[in-house]
């Protein structure tokens, strides 16, 4: 596909990366010369200087013959402008991220189809939901909601494991019908295991599933944990603070936010009527403990410095805060953290990438999901007439080895679907693999 990605700052940069490696024709466009060359240097693409609202940049870079445009600089007008004009002029799916909160409407409202273009991200929005599912579910490294939520995929660390878990293969488990373990994080390797394979402690495993299900097994591999979360601290009065902050006015959480800014402050107190917004430093020791933050459930560095929320996660850990989730700008850095005791990252770039990524994979991809750093993958795709999947039992299918099929939607029921299970044309399919086998997961799904 001919791509036109407009900004290379974090989140440009690294969803060209993955579009470079998914072998399509990429053009960059930028005002900054030194992110252009930077780009040239790294990755084989071509490169405009340009502003990505002008029309005489838009026809140099061809937009009309664009199977894909997507703007992604930081400011929300050059974004819209870009996309309005590229829909205009001829390209045939555009994209434009859309941060501030201030700008996107009322709820039961869609952005994209009032301004009519393909599709709005909001990696900030994206990151507050990620938060605020993990804050509902404390153990969880990471929660996802596929299917329409009929289906609940869950990233949990092996952490004092039930007895009836330990020194067993996962053909032995006593997983309920409607889970599975679909694959495990171990020494950074990702897994996609078979039935011959054991759990052991400090591995990751996705659980997949019916959602009261998975919430439910998740006991028989992380236990001890608090399940009642009454306060959670926000380092940094970020647009993921404002996000998260109005999401948790909804319930009966205390939030607090610390922004060092004073002029942020009174922004902050003025958006925000249920939170508490302190003016100071998230990474002194003295503020966070005479403010009581040291009591907090869940703390929550998410300010624009990667290494601030580092310090800040740390210091709030070695302070007896019992679970801490920060935001990451650079996913390289994303293990560094895990190393160092941070029980959970998230990265607003990545998320990005994943809404980017449904638009220019083949067959009916209804969602892609990277896990584990890039290492594997999750896609939710929709079974095909005369595809080789359909129709079959699924032992019979020859489907892909190094991937798996744990979940689908058949009907309007999740189920986990056995070898003997005949996917129908029109089912929705939850394929976990690795980006080496993907295409070959692809090709199963396509007529």
């Amino acid at each position: 596909m001919n791509i036109i990605v407009i900004g290379m700052g974090q989140v440009g940069r690294h969803i060209a990366e993955v579009l470079v490696l998914e072998k399509h024709d990429v053009t960059l466009i930028d005002t900054d010369q030194a992110a252009l060359s930077y780009a040239e240097e790294n990755m084989d693409v071509l490169t405009l200087r340009g502003h990505g609202g002008s029309v005489q940049t838009l026809m140099e870079a061809k937009v009309g013959e664009a199977d894909l445009l997507t703007a992604v600089t930081s400011s929300d007008e050059v974004n819209l402008l870009a996309s309005l004009l590229a829909k205009r002029m001829g390209a045939a799916k555009v994209v434009a991220r859309v941060s501030d909160p201030r700008n996107q409407p009322r709820s039961g409202e869609n952005l994209a189809e009032i301004l009519g273009i393909d599709l709005t991200i909001s990696p900030e929005l994206l990151a507050a939901e990620e938060i605020m599912r993990l804050i509902n579910t404390q153990s969880a490294l990471w929660v996802e909601e596929l299917a329409d939520k009929r289906v609940t995929l869950m990233q949990l660390p092996v952490i004092n494991p039930a007895a009836e878990t330990v020194d067993r293969t996962l053909a032995d488990l006593p997983l309920p019908s409607g889970c599975l373990i679909a694959a495990i994080v171990r020494d950074d390797e990702f897994i996609i295991p078979d039935g011959r394979e054991k759990i052991v402690e400090d591995d990751e495993i996705f659980l997949v599933g019916q959602s009261e299900i998975v919430a439910e097994t998740r006991k028989m591999f992380v236990r001890n944990t608090s399940e009642s979360t009454r306060k959670v601290v926000i380092i940094g009065g970020s647009d993921i603070g404002i996000y998260l902050a109005r999401s948790l006015a909804e319930t009966d959480i205390e939030t607090v936010i610390v922004e060092q800014d004073l002029e942020r402050c009174r922004e902050l107190s003025d958006q925000l009527e249920n939170a508490v917004i302190l003016n100071g430093d998230g990474t002194q020791k003295t503020l966070i403990r005479e403010e009581g933050l040291d009591i907090a459930d869940v703390f929550i560095p998410a300010t624009k410095s990667d290494e601030i929320n580092l310090m800040a996660g740390l210091l709030a850990r070695k302070m007896g805060v019992p679970h801490t989730i920060a935001l990451v700008h650079k996913p390289d850095y994303a293990p560094v953290y895990k190393t160092l005791g941070i029980d959970t990252t998230i990265s607003p770039r990545l998320m990005a990438a994943n809404q980017v990524l449904r638009y220019v994979r083949a067959g009916k991809i209804i969602s892609v999901t990277v896990l584990a750093g890039g290492r594997g993958e999750v896609i939710e795709v929709e079974v095909q007439r005369g595809s080789r999947i359909a129709d079959v039992p699924l032992k019979d299918a020859n489907f892909p080895r190094g991937a798996v099929i744990g979940a689908a939607v058949i009907g309007d029921k999740g189920v986990i679907p056995r070898g003997d299970d005949i996917m129908p044309p029109g089912a929705r399919a939850v394929v976990f693999t690795t980006p080496d086998v993907r295409r070959q997961v692809e090709r199963a799904f396509r007529k």
